[in-house]
């Protein structure tokens, strides 16, 4: 066996051990670079066998030279010259949920500052009803008096112990003879000077919904004040903010409501008013023109609701020198867009009104039309009579009957012409006319054309009666 192992950076192609990849790079690139293919069928052998050892299937990718994808298979489909094949999917390892470590450890959370609150409001409402932090009691600096102050301060707030505390538990400083103790009045702790302020007497009248006068007149001075230190002013402080926020969201729930309730209200009455406009318009008589009207400032009114509580809406709690937070702002923007386009869709599209003379007008051109067709419904009963008697003038003799018979069976009964004055009024002429139909009608027994005619008589009589009330 004459065939040796050789080792270091061997070329592929002609096997010269170029000692350093470096070298070996810049060998391939001048020497190799017209063999493509060659370099190309030994990747694919490459790849080939690492797939086979792998078990994984043969993926294929395009090359710079579009003829060298067909002999290709060894792809590398990731970039920088990673080899996604060559690596096993991963599985989901272990895992374990802590939702009920954090349930448990936000309730623990919220219990105890729920207790410290409500623990802190305890105190206080005990310190500002004994009557220590009035205006008549507050604006002395008697010695007895404040002793008395303090001795009441304890026996509401127990004060923590002095002894073995060297360093603030707020700022870290370190306690010395100029840089003394102070207690808190509402939580006891020890604490600095620089940590412990006076509260701010609308804190606790706004909290405790107390009586402003009895306290807003203090003179809070650095020695008769209700001095506590910052965490409980932000504990306060941030349950006033709370307060505040829970009560804009009870009005703005109010407005809303109401503005929901006259758009119901509005949408039950808008179509009942269309139908009643379309009927004004058209000149019938079904709805009279003060209760369309009426219906229509009922609409209006409601619609002017939706705009002034829209309105309301939007500049709630912008008056105040702390303005709502960027949510609320938002909200309160949407609902006022939603009323807006409410308004463009309802109230902007109602149709208008004809003004009360226009409408007599119409109505009474109305009623003209139809005195005119009842007149000539009425003339036209007389029709079949008049035209047989002309038809049987042209015929003589014996034909001329059975002609006339035969009018008769085809046409019916129809009452004869009476020739009467003619009257200056076409209705009271229509009127005697009337009057001598019946009367023909009675006495030739026909009781249907008797209910028809009385009808017409009585519609005319009537209309005869509406004139006249207004003339």
């Amino acid at each position: 066996m004459n065939d040796e192992i050789k080792e270091g950076f061997l070329c592929p192609i002609c096997l010269q051990d170029l000692k350093s990849p470096t070298n070996l790079s810049s060998h391939f690139e001048d020497v190799h670079q017209d063999e493509k293919h060659i370099v190309a069928q030994l990747r694919s052998v490459f790849g080939k066998a690492k797939r086979k050892i792998l078990k994984q299937p043969e993926i294929k990718y395009q090359t710079e030279n579009p003829s060298e994808s067909s002999i290709l298979s060894y792809g590398t489909t990731a970039t920088g010259g990673i080899d996604i094949s060559l690596w096993d999917s991963q599985k989901i390892g272990q895992f374990q949920s802590h939702f009920n470590l954090f349930s448990q450890h936000r309730k623990n959370t919220i219990e105890r500052q729920v207790v410290e609150l409500n623990k802190l409001l305890i105190r206080l409402e005990k310190l500002m009803k004994s009557g220590i932090y009035c205006t008549e009691n507050s604006n002395t600096l008697l010695p007895n008096v404040l002793k008395a102050r303090k001795n009441l301060e304890r026996q509401v707030v127990p004060w923590e112990s002095d002894k073995g505390i060297e360093f603030c538990p707020h700022c870290k400083k370190k306690f010395s003879l100029t840089y003394r103790r102070h207690h808190c009045r509402l939580c006891g702790r020890v604490v600095c000077d620089n940590c412990l302020s006076n509260l701010n007497m609308l804190l606790p009248v706004s909290l405790l919904k107390l009586d402003e006068t009895l306290f807003m007149k203090s003179n809070q001075s650095e020695d008769n004040g209700l001095r506590v230190c910052d965490s409980c002013v932000d504990i306060l402080t941030r349950q006033l903010q709370l307060r505040e926020i829970a009560m804009a969201n009870t009005i703005l729930l109010q407005l809303y409501e109401k503005m929901i309730f006259s758009m119901h209200e509005a949408n039950e009455i808008l179509p009942k008013f269309l139908k009643m406009a379309d009927s004004l318009n058209s000149g019938e008589t079904e709805y009279g023109f003060e209760s369309v009207t009426e219906t229509r400032l009922k609409l209006l009114k409601y619609y002017e609701s939706v705009e002034s509580i829209s309105k309301r809406i939007q500049f709630l709690g912008t008056d105040k020198d702390k303005q709502p937070h960027a949510g609320a702002l938002r909200l309160q923007r949407s609902i006022r867009i939603y009323a807006s386009n409410y308004l463009a869709e309802n109230m902007f599209t109602l149709p208008g009104l004809p003004s009360k003379e226009k409408y007599y007008e119409n109505l009474k051109q109305k009623e003209q039309e139809r005195v005119r067709m009842r007149v000539e419904k009425t003339n036209l009963i007389s029709l079949p009579t008049e035209n047989a008697q002309t038809k049987n003038e042209a015929i003589s003799g014996k034909k001329a009957e059975l002609v006339e018979r035969e009018k008769k069976v085809d046409l019916g009964w129809g009452p004869t012409q009476v020739t009467v004055e003619k009257a200056s009024d076409p209705i009271l002429q229509q009127i005697e006319n009337l009057k001598s139909y019946i009367q023909q009608a009675k006495e030739a027994k026909k009781f249907d054309e008797i209910k028809t005619l009385e009808e017409n008589l009585r519609y005319f009589l009537e209309y005869k009666s509406q004139q006249q009330k207004i003339n």
